[in-house]
């Protein structure tokens, strides 16, 4: 059976595949590298292709089945905080717990919690390694994006999202890097990548840590209301 794939063909020497966050196979290959033999290739990694998928599959299960709420917990800077229930206004973050109002939405609660705690720890970490790289952004704004980590936009402007206080601060120190890299090359160069590795030799596993971690993103999106409920 024939295994479906994305083909990009780049001058680069040699056949590469990669198994993305969906689950798609991706052959990267030289230019004029042949169909038979890409294909020819692919049937030789049939085996580790299967196992790669069904590990993104099984993956994908256990993230979109997550739900902080009735889990109880909620993951913050990359350690589980128990959830507790009282009679207050907003969140708070008490002994190892994070106590939520017991009225309203929780997971609206949460965000504006996240929100709040946004300025408060990622421009330090911003500061130091704006001082470390000597590339400083323009401005800063903290986003609730469904995909994106982080950006930097052609006049420095930065932007980041408030799930990576989900995160181990090591991967918020990498998309860090990352985006104030871009001031001095906008795009993913060899030589941004090269920027990158100066401040982070292992830039490469932490991506593909926070890769995992993309659910993380939507983990705090509203409850879709019933029609009977819409305005």
């Amino acid at each position: 059976m024939k295994i479906p794939y994305q083909l990009i063909r780049s001058d680069r020497r040699t056949l590469s595949l990669t198994i993305n966050e969906q689950g798609a196979l991706i052959a990267r290959s030289p230019q004029r590298m042949s169909i038979r033999d890409i294909e020819r290739f692919i049937h030789q990694k049939e085996n580790w292709i299967a196992q790669k998928q069904a590990l993104v599959r099984t993956r994908r299960q256990a993230h979109t089945s997550f739900d902080p709420i009735t889990s109880g917990f909620f993951p913050y800077l990359g350690k589980p905080l128990p959830i507790r229930y009282a009679a207050i206004p907003f969140v708070i973050q008490y002994q190892g717990t994070l106590l939520v109002p017991n009225t309203g939405d929780p997971k609206s609660h949460l965000l504006a919690w996240l929100k709040a705690q946004s300025p408060i720890l990622l421009a330090p970490i911003i500061h130091t390694w704006s001082e470390q790289m000597q590339l400083a952004p323009s401005s800063v704004a903290y986003t609730t994006a469904k995909k994106r980590w982080g950006s930097m936009s052609s006049k420095h402007a930065l932007r980041l999202n408030t799930a990576l206080l989900c995160c181990d601060p090591s991967l918020i120190d990498y998309v860090v890097v990352h985006e104030l890299a871009h001031i001095r090359h906008p795009n993913h160069s060899p030589a941004f990548h090269a920027h990158v590795q100066r401040y982070l030799p292992d830039h490469h596993s932490r991506r593909q840590r926070l890769k995992s971690l993309g659910y993380l993103t939507t983990l705090l999106q509203p409850t879709p209301q019933s029609p009977a409920e819409s305005p």
